[in-house]
């Protein structure tokens, strides 16, 4: 099972979006998608709400947590609750168990695609020990690009702490990218000499329809 995570510590750079569209791409490619949505705004549970299992996002942070995976659909959500706000001061040792949990329902999966909260607390670092593949959305504003050293720097961090440096980065996704700004060609120019390498090849480009 291939676990993505998508992950930004910034809000509204459409981890979300990118989160429900890949799940439903790869579900309408015959592929068993699990989809756990581990911010407890709950966006994506909302979306894909008809496509809930019987686990909760949370209880993937408790030991012996197992996913039945929905008949006949490609798609199993594990919905956010309010819950989850309480694991950010959880015992340091649910990081690992979310990975633990994944692993023992791995066979009944072929892709699993992780939405994360905006903020570094413990479920997010362990989304990031957990991920096989990690992407971050960003918007190419002065915020957001300022903000790109430190994503980066949290995941390697993290790598390195858990021991995951077979965790492949996919790259930073410019996202909601206003082709006609300057503003923003400008600073996806200025990513591109500075983090070329860690840029993902391609970007999602502005538009209604994807408001």
């Amino acid at each position: 099972m291939k676990t993505i995570v998508i992950n930004n510590q910034k809000g509204g750079v459409g981890k979300t979006t990118l989160a429900v569209h890949l799940a439903w791409f790869m579900a309408e490619a015959n592929l068993r998608v699990l989809v756990i949505d581990v911010d407890a705004q709950s966006n994506a549970s909302d979306t894909l709400r008809h496509y809930a299992g019987s686990t909760l996002a949370a209880d993937l942070f408790k030991p012996g947590a197992r996913i039945v995976p929905r008949e006949d659909e490609g798609l199993t959500l594990a919905p956010a609750d309010s819950s989850l706000t309480d694991l950010d001061r959880s015992n340091a040792t649910a990081i690992t168990t979310l990975q633990e949990n994944l692993a023992i329902s791995s066979d009944q999966f072929d892709a699993c695609v992780i939405d994360t909260p905006p903020s570094l607390g413990l479920r997010s670092v362990g989304c990031l020990v957990a991920a096989s593949h990690v992407l971050a959305p960003i918007y190419l504003e002065d915020y957001s690009i300022k903000g790109v050293k430190g994503l980066m720097q949290t995941v390697i961090g993290v790598q390195r702490r858990y021991g995951r440096q077979d965790t492949k980065f996919l790259g930073l996704l410019p996202s909601n990218f206003n082709t006609k700004s300057p503003r923003q060609r400008s600073h996806l120019e200025q990513l591109l000499r500075e983090a070329g390498k860690y840029v993902f090849p391609g970007k999602i480009v502005a538009s209604g329809r994807l408001r």
